[in-house]
């Protein structure tokens, strides 16, 4: 049986990435504007993968500036986000101390936009450090750096300090809504392209409508309604076959 053409598992990424055209180009252009981003969405709403392509367009479109990429559920210490930093940077700083992230950040001259994923994190232990925000806070200000973030909260639940300016506040806010049902119909129709496999006005209607246009959602379903097709066809094919050699016999 033909494996799926829905993407179950995984970033989904190049060519088989879908949708969120419009979106892309916002957050591009804020990030090129010297602006700070939070994509807020839902769990499996394509955050993960929507951010990778953002990382790949926005050095495609800022060849001289620094990036980086980083997911928050790999990190276990405050430390090391402080080196997934400098590491984007390319600051050569064995003190991973807020004190000395301060002086390397006052003392970094290049354009840097860092890409980080799961970000709510943030808003828990190691990482929700008064003095870490408070560093961010200061230092986003000057424009030299740059953060875009996917978060499942609202960044005002995620990125609070009580000292210095309130960093949740020089964040934009992107949310990552679903796919309207005409988005949905054409991924359909994109994933059983050249498949051979027909989904029928109302299967397709009735995936749409399970999923409410959760990305990850309508291709599961949609995996699921593939495979059971395949094997019907299979099926069919097989009693053909059968049915053709007891004639002959």
């Amino acid at each position: 049986m033909r494996d799926t053409p829905f993407k179950t598992s995984g970033r989904v990424a190049g060519e088989e990435f879908f949708g969120r055209t419009e979106l892309i180009r916002t957050i591009v252009g804020h990030l090129r504007s010297r602006n700070n981003v939070a994509v807020v969405g839902g769990a499996r709403t394509g955050k993960t993968s929507l951010l990778t392509i953002l990382f790949k367009n926005y050095k495609r479109a800022e060849k001289d500036a620094m990036t980086w990429f980083t997911d928050m559920k790999e990190l276990t210490r405050l430390d090391d986000l402080v080196e997934e930093f400098y590491i984007g940077m390319g600051a050569r700083t064995e003190s991973h101390s807020l004190i000395a992230f301060a002086k390397t950040l006052k003392e970094y001259q290049k354009r840097l936009v860092i890409f980080i994923d799961s970000a709510e994190r943030l808003a828990e232990p190691p990482f929700n450090e008064e003095a870490l925000f408070a560093v961010l806070s200061s230092y986003l200000q000057s424009q030299t750096i740059s953060m875009c973030i996917t978060t499942t909260l609202p960044p005002d639940l995620v990125l609070t300090n009580r000292v210095g300016f309130p960093l949740h506040t020089q964040f934009i806010r992107c949310d990552l809504v679903p796919f309207t049902p005409a988005e949905c119909d054409e991924l359909i129709q994109k994933k059983l392209q050249f498949t051979g496999i027909h989904f029928s006005d109302d299967e397709v209607e009735g995936l749409i409508k399970e999923s409410k246009g959760n990305p990850w959602d309508l291709q599961r379903l949609g995996a699921e309604l593939f495979r059971e097709k395949a094997a019907l066809e299979q099926k069919s094919k097989e009693l053909k076959a059968y049915s053709g050699g007891t004639r002959r016999a």
